[in-house]
């Protein structure tokens, strides 16, 4: 199974005033997730404002927390393209960097691509970059079905995972049921982590443990302990 389990937060990108990356800020950011015990970072995610960053800016992130984190913890690259193109040249832009892990949307635009298209951009994405890569199920107007998430998870090796979003514990749920056993499937239902880490879910990869880490370290602890009553006052 891959190493990205439990608490992943979805790091902010500090900016100055002018809408340059404030690098001393965002490097005091990673040492503050490090310290509160975390067990994975993801940069230029959603929360991340990764859909805004040129390549160039997405390579300097990429420089700064494989630097600051220093192989304590895996890391993960958020690329959010709307076209398997573009999401291939931001994945060559780094391929000399050691990250553990691209986090990679669907695409986006008002066209609806079928299932086959949507298999075939991680199907290409995995070919032509050989680098794990993680699904980000969040785009509204293209949210991958279960069944497709599925297929990816059993027929693309190199998709090791998927970090389920839009607010849907059911697909969470039916996908810790029927995902590979050797795959992991990440909750970023942020109200339910306690349901969602309670039924198998291995973890989480989502904001709410950027605002409050310590909390959310606590309670996936806890369930991994048995120690529901501790989890429970936690997500009340």
């Amino acid at each position: 199974m891959s190493n990205l389990k439990g608490v992943i937060p979805a790091v902010t990108t500090p900016f100055d005033a002018v809408g340059e990356i404030d690098e001393g800020k965002f490097r005091t950011q990673i040492d503050f997730m490090l310290s509160k015990g975390v067990h994975g970072l993801c940069f230029a995610g959603s929360t991340g404002e990764g859909h805004t960053l040129d390549i160039d800016e997405f390579r300097r992130l990429t420089q700064i927390t494989v630097e600051q984190v220093a192989g304590r913890v895996p890391v993960v690259a958020g690329i959010i393209a709307n076209s398997t193109r573009e999401a291939i040249k931001r994945g060559q832009a780094i391929a000399d960097l050691a990250i553990d892990a691209l986090q990679i949307t669907p695409v986006h635009y008002v066209f609806t691509p079928d299932d086959e298209s949507n298999y075939q951009h991680f199907k290409t994405i995995c070919e032509t970059l050989n680098r794990a890569v993680l699904i980000y199920n969040v785009v509204p107007g293209n949210l991958l079905s279960t069944q497709l998430v599925l297929r990816i998870l059993r027929e693309i090796p190199l998709v090791v995972g998927i970090k389920q979003s839009q607010g849907n514990i059911t697909r969470v749920a039916e996908l810790v049921a029927n995902a590979p056993k050797d795959k992991v499937i990440l909750a970023a239902v942020d109200n339910l982590l306690y349901s969602c880490f309670s039924f198998g879910a291995h973890g989480t990869l989502a904001a709410s443990p950027t605002g409050v880490p310590g909390p959310v370290v606590r309670l996936w602890d806890a369930v991994q302990t048995g120690d529901h009553k501790t989890a429970l006052a936690i997500h009340d």
